[in-house]
């Protein structure tokens, strides 16, 4: 995934306002189903309740056709991310919520979380670290 944000990140430098898939794949160096994959691991949760409209609007960007098998892979995916989620303590729930953005806020940086909060930078690091470490291993879970 950071692979897929530094290449989304060049290309955004170099002025391209909606990287395509095939030019992220080529700059990473990664298949374009690779960085599929990542793009969609990296969509912030938030979204995962939004309307039609911005579901169309993603998949657009991930690519020119669409698979429906893979859009109802992807739904269940979303909707046990939000399951995840809604397990983790309230606190990784805070930090992640205000980190990435869900629920439809804008993503704040680390310093921002932790004026908000009332703690040292540091500390939003190690509990957004332990919340994104326990939801993969949630997810790794057998069931899932």
């Amino acid at each position: 995934m950071r692979l897929v944000s530094w290449a989304i990140g060049e290309l955004l430098r170099e002025g391209v306002s909606e990287p395509r898939t095939e030019r992220i794949a080529e700059i990473a160096g990664l298949s374009n189903e690779q960085v599929e994959k990542a793009l969609l691991a990296m969509r912030p949760v938030g979204e995962l309740n939004g309307g039609a409209d911005e579901e169309r609007a993603a998949v657009g960007f991930f690519s020119e056709e669409v698979d429906p098998d893979d859009q109802l892979d992807q739904g269940s995916r979303r909707s046990e991310a939000v399951r995840l989620l809604e397990q983790l303590p309230e606190r990784e729930k805070s930090v992640l919520g205000l980190r990435f953005g869900l629920g439809g806020r804008e993503p704040a940086s680390v310093d921002e979380v932790a004026q908000k909060l009332g703690v040292s930078a540091e500390r939003i690091r190690q509990i957004e670290a332990r919340a994104l470490n326990d939801l993969r291993r949630a997810a790794r879970a057998p069931g899932l």
